[in-house]
């Protein structure tokens, strides 16, 4: 009826107990592994102590194994209990757990096996215990190389406890003091601070108490416990040999950051005076203190050290004027010292503007651009920003700045990149002009993008595209742009308009597209287009080739020549070689020649009329 009960109630823990006190412990192994799993472990482990009561050690080693650790440590235990020397051996050398072996070993040397237990305490990596195997043996150097060849700091400790005992046991010892050093950096390496502290100032080791004073004033760790009152003690020792640098620093490293600025003011230790400004701040040391600290730091000329000082006590106009002074370097730590937590600071924005200053002075244009923006000056954030010449920082400012000149600002300087091979800041420029309604910029950018169209990819219908663009937006607002822009743009587009014609033609009429090209070359519009003549002469060239007429595309390059401008340049070299121009250099010029009549002799001398 209990059973019943549990099961209609979901109590699955209580139900599992049931079972166990039943002597069901199937079923309540069972219970446990689909409803109770928090529980399996200690069901193994109860399970396995009936069994083991009711001696099946087999059973009972089973579930022992399977409750975990816990149940891992009774193993030895019970087959010890049973006499069962021999197969608790071989469990050991079968599961291989480290445990197990430093258990075994531990039997065997309670059974006067000492060297069969070193074996197991090896195997388990147990290097204390084999320093300890070492001393009992009186083995001294044995429990030096256990030591160095394992780098193991517990088994270090060990060592250094039983040296420690062995030289201050009753009677010299030769070689005490070399011994004792050796403890010290045993306890130091294992990290018994405090131990080493003690016993270096307890035998007046002045080196080793210099090293592990420096090394509890430069470690990361917080000093607390023994190590904190050996370095009280190792400061007092300090103090009173006079060495009120090495003093101060360890009377900070424990917290008496008063009691070292008072010691290096009252002896003019400025320079330890230094290194503490580092650790001052408001909530460790009172106002007046770091005052007087920085006007001492001033008069010392470590001005980098009084700003900071100035800083934390809210003296920032005058931290500020120093750093323009005397050229103290500023970090981003630095410059939010610097900056007034309170935005109705009287001289907030001054502040601001100053630090922004100076970070950019230093090269710290983002930082420059950041404060010059808190201080509500965009255009002076962008400029900073744009040193930087970080293109993804000016993308991302420019789009969140929402503002005219900083769109404008920002898309002048895309230009200055690859843009023509990035889609990506094509389109970045283009948005921003169009944001900033930078009409007259948007317009010459367009027709940029047409002239590289043309220079880089011979592309004319991409450079028609581009001018017609740049049209669109001289239409959009006719006031931006002067008349006589848009005439050439037109004019332009006209011109390309009928290259693109004349191309176009050249499959089914090549006459007629060699008429249309000499026409272009004759008309005074080719130089305000993105076409330049050598584009012309280029396609003439290329179309007399492919229709065989060799010499005749000799005349063109000839003709090219005569009016300055490289063929290699507009024609690839293959085609120049196999029309017998292979050698020519790959200088050019587009200047024209003066000569109104270069353009109908070719015309005439081809034969196209």
């Amino acid at each position: 009826e209990a059973e019943e009960l549990y099961r209609q109630a979901s109590d699955y823990f209580k139900l599992n107990k049931l079972y166990q006190r039943l002597g069901r412990w199937s079923d309540a192994i069972a219970v446990a592994e689909v409803h109770d799993r928090m529980h399996l472990s200690s069901t193994h482990f109860a399970c396995a102590k009936n069994l083991e009561a009711k001696g099946d050690v087999e059973g009972a080693l089973k579930n022992y194994e399977k409750a975990g650790p816990a149940g891992l440590s009774e193993i030895p235990r019970m087959f010890l209990r049973f006499g069962l020397v021999q197969p608790l051996k071989d469990y050991v050398q079968r599961v291989q757990k480290p445990f197990l072996y430093t258990w075994y070993g531990q039997y065997l040397e309670s059974t006067g096996k000492g060297k069969e237990a070193e074996e197991y305490y090896r195997q388990a990596e147990d290097w204390a215990a084999l320093v300890r195997l070492s001393w009992a043996k009186s083995d001294l150097d044995g429990a030096r190389k256990i030591c160095r060849d394992s780098g193991d700091s517990n088994a270090t400790y060990q060592h250094a406890k039983y040296l420690q005992d062995y030289c201050t046991a009753p009677g010299g010892v030769e070689g005490k003091g070399e011994l004792l050093k050796e403890v010290v950096d045993g306890y130091s390496y294992s990290g018994r601070v405090g131990a080493a502290l003690r016993l270096a100032r307890a035998y007046d080791m002045e080196a080793e108490l210099i090293k592990l004073s420096m090394q509890a004033v430069y470690s990361d760790e917080g000093a607390g416990g023994t190590a904190t009152a050996g370095a009280m003690q190792a400061a007092r020792f300090y103090e009173t040999k006079g060495d009120y640098a090495r003093a101060a620093a360890l009377y900070q490293k424990i917290g008496q950051t008063d009691k070292a600025i008072s010691l290096c003011l009252a002896t003019q230790q400025y320079d330890a005076l230094r290194k503490l400004a580092d650790y001052l701040s408001p909530e460790t040391t009172d106002q007046a203190t770091m005052e007087r600290c920085a006007k001492v730091l001033i008069e010392q000329k470590y001005y980098d050290k009084a700003v900071q000082l100035l800083a934390c006590s809210k003296q920032l106009e005058k931290a500020v004027a120093m750093c323009e002074d005397y050229d103290v370097p500023i970090t981003e730590e630095l410059a939010e010292k610097l900056t007034p937590k309170d935005r109705d600071h009287p001289k907030y924005r001054e502040l601001l503007l100053a630090i922004g200053d100076l970070s950019k002075q230093h090269g710290l244009y983002a930082l420059a651009c950041k404060k010059f923006t808190q201080a509500g000056d965009k255009i002076r954030a962008i400029k900073a920003l744009l040193r930087s010449g970080d293109t993804e920082k000016i993308i991302f400012y420019a789009q969140t700045a929402r503002a005219k000149e900083v769109y404008v600002l920002a898309a002048n300087s895309l230009q200055s990149l690859d843009w023509f091979n990035n889609p990506e800041l094509e389109k970045n420029i283009v948005a921003f002009y169009t944001r900033a309604k930078a009409t007259d910029q948007l317009s010459r950018f367009h027709q940029a993008r047409a002239h590289r169209a043309i220079d880089e990819h011979q592309d004319v219908e991409g450079a028609i595209a581009a001018l017609e663009e740049a049209l669109a937006v001289v239409d959009k607002d006719p006031d931006s742009s002067p008349t006589h822009d848009c005439s050439t743009m037109k004019s332009g587009l006209e011109v390309l308009r009928k290259f693109a014609a004349a191309k176009k033609s050249a499959e089914t009429e090549p006459r007629t597209s060699l008429v249309a090209c000499g026409s272009l070359l004759q008309s005074s519009e080719l130089k305000d287009s993105p076409l330049r003549p050598g584009d012309v002469y280029a396609f003439m060239a290329q179309l007399f080739h492919t229709n065989g007429q060799t010499s005749d595309a000799a005349e063109v390059v000839k003709r090219m020549i005569h009016q300055s401008i490289t063929p290699s340049v507009y024609i690839p070299r293959k085609l120049l070689q196999e029309i017998g121009f292979g050698g020519l250099p790959r200088e050019s010029s587009d200047a024209p020649v003066e000569d109104d009549s270069i353009e109908d002799e070719i015309v005439e001398e081809i034969g196209v009329s």
